[in-house]
């Protein structure tokens, strides 16, 4: 017995069942199962978004990253700058300087050896109070 899946999609992966019942002659019958796993391999949908922060404040931007298998690199970057090579990126203490677009990128390699590479962009604004200058007029 054959069981054909067309246009595979990740929603495929997972456990498939065969079970055939057979009527033998004498009036009896029989039956066999056998299972098999179906791995579906595809690059990093990583996700982007908005995230806001007062200046001062501690912040951590996450690369939510779904894939299979799992990525092997991530890469964090801003105006072309690499920041860091881990999943989250984390800013101790922000300056309104910080706010901007952040870059992450995450690649997963295949069985086959071949890469499969996501990136999305996560704008963080940086929020200060308003300050007032003034000077006297002579």
């Amino acid at each position: 017995m054959t069981y054909n899946i067309e246009d595979v999609s990740r929603t495929d992966d997972g456990e498939y069942v065969c079970t055939a019942t057979a009527e033998f002659h004498d009036g009896t019958t029989g039956s066999g199962q056998g299972t098999t796993q179906l791995f579906i391999q595809y690059s990093p949908d990583v996700e982007g978004g908005e995230v806001s922060c007062k200046e001062g404040d501690a912040i951590t931007l996450h690369c939510e990253v779904d894939a299979n298998p799992e990525p092997h690199t991530y890469t964090w970057t801003k105006d072309g700058q690499r920041l860091s090579d881990q999943q989250n990126h984390t800013i101790q203490a922000t300056h309104r300087d910080q706010a901007g677009d952040y870059n992450c990128t995450a690649i997963n390699q295949f069985h086959d050896g071949s890469e499969g590479k996501g990136h999305a962009v996560i704008k963080l604004e940086v929020q200060y109070p308003y300050r007032t200058i003034c000077s006297e007029l002579k």
